[in-house]
């Protein structure tokens, strides 16, 4: 098995596989910007999956786009319960790059990327970081 490096031929025609994680199924404001990435996404050249925390029609949305989809459940953000699972799911899927839509996304992916060296995009949706808050809370949500 030849290794694929980014000086081999083969580097280029390597489709980039893409972890999209969100909080919730359900269609808001970060759902909608994530349905549209991913409709819009150049399939030749990306990969997409959608972890979602919480099922929805997004979910339902996105399957019928056949776009790869997968739910582990929790309503909580900083689920430490929930992280051994997410590491596994993305040690078997072999991600290149994850894209995190939100706080509560990025909470319960990050432990596990940065423990794979997967990198991690994080798209703020809405604001959680306020200079009146808890120092120790803002600090962990900005990661």
């Amino acid at each position: 098995m030849q290794k694929v490096n980014e000086k081999s031929p083969d580097f280029m025609n390597k489709k980039i596989k893409v972890l999209e994680c969100i909080r919730q199924g359900q269609i808001g404001g970060g759902e909608s910007h994530l349905l549209s990435l991913v409709e819009n996404m150049d399939r030749n050249r990306f990969d997409p999956v959608v972890l979602s925390f919480t099922d929805g029609p997004m979910i339902d949305r996105l399957k019928r786009m056949n776009v790869p989809c997968h739910i582990i459940p929790t309503l909580k953000p900083f689920d430490i319960s929930k992280w051994k699972q997410v590491k596994n799911f993305m040690k078997q899927e072999q991600f290149d790059i994850v894209h995190a839509h939100g706080t509560r996304a990025n909470s319960n992916v990050l432990w596990a990327s940065r423990s794979l060296n997967v990198p991690v995009v994080y798209t703020i949706h809405g604001w959680s970081f306020h200079q009146d808050q808890n120092p120790i809370v803002r600090n962990i949500r900005l990661g």
